[in-house]
């Protein structure tokens, strides 16, 4: 069958040479709304506009009611406000996939494939400078120097408890004698050993 190189390159808004080359390379060009699809799964450039429009993509936004302007929160601007939009998105995309491929419509399916591949990327170059942000104003601290506080504060709490038995024993009418001293910081050592496994080990999953 003989193509109308000239008309589909007013379809695509293309050169007839630039379609000539798609076809060359396997690309539908007789089924416009099965370019976008082919695109997704054979090119590494962003899919033109145009290709999706032919596609005919819709994607069901929710509709919002209008609401009077109200004062900005603290809590939608900045970076991790902007992490958590992008985050949202990422999950709407990714169910668009699935309904995508629940209903067995290849093309859709590639392009949102392709969107979901693009975001996921941009999430993780956010999430990174997110993190690195709040390490900088100290609203996340390394690991090691959480480790290293918690080991200063268990081992303050352990001489602590230690030191409380003579304190103990006179509240309670206990005979302070050297023997019931050892039994006690025996019995904290104990307990601070339990701690120590259960609760500030690094081995310990929460």
């Amino acid at each position: 069958m003989k193509r109308d190189w000239d008309g589909l390159a007013g379809i695509y808004g293309k050169s007839a040479r630039s379609v000539k080359r798609w076809a060359a390379m396997g690309a539908p060009v007789d089924k416009p709304e099965e370019m976008a699809g082919w695109w997704a799964g054979n090119m590494s450039q962003r899919c033109p506009k145009n290709l999706l429009k032919l596609a005919k993509v819709e994607m069901e936004l929710p509709v919002y009611e209008p609401a009077p302007p109200a004062p900005v929160g603290e809590w939608e601007v900045g970076l991790s406000a902007t992490l958590g939009r992008m985050q949202e998105l990422e999950v709407f995309i990714h169910r668009e996939y699935q309904e995508a491929i629940r209903q067995k419509d290849d093309g859709r399916a590639k392009v949102a494939q392709k969107n979901l591949m693009d975001l996921a990327s941009k999430v993780a170059l956010l999430e990174e400078k997110n993190t690195a942000h709040l390490v900088k104003i100290r609203d996340l601290i390394p690991r090691l120097e959480a480790e290293m506080a918690l080991s200063d504060f268990h081992q303050d709490f352990h001489g602590l408890l230690r030191g409380c038995g003579d304190r103990f024993f006179r509240a309670f009418g206990i005979e302070v004698t050297a023997e019931n001293e050892v039994r006690w910081q025996e019995m904290m050592d104990a307990v601070c050993a339990k701690l120590q496994e259960e609760v500030f080990s690094e081995k310990h999953e929460g």
